[in-house]
């Protein structure tokens, strides 16, 4: 069987679509923010084992930058569309 007749199941194929696009997320959010606070976003705001002003600190940097990300997000759908 050559592989061009070989069907891939659906399910593989947006498991592959939904990894992918996390990873340009990931990627176009390290950009307009710091990994830490990128990090503490994707993690869903506490799961990290970090101090109480530290949490603090990522809490006011995920306030700032965030709409700067969705931002930056918009123009780049924007201009590849």
């Amino acid at each position: 069987m050559s592989p061009t007749n070989v069907s891939v199941p659906a399910w593989l194929v947006t498991f592959q679509n939904k990894a992918y696009e996390l990873i340009k997320a990931w990627r176009l959010m390290i950009k307009v923010m710091f990994r830490g606070v990128a990090r503490f976003i994707r993690s869903g705001f506490g799961e990290l084992k970090i101090s109480e002003a530290r949490y603090e600190d990522l809490l006011s940097g995920a306030d700032e930058r965030y709409p700067k990300y969705l931002s930056y997000v918009k123009l780049v759908i924007y201009v590849s569309h």
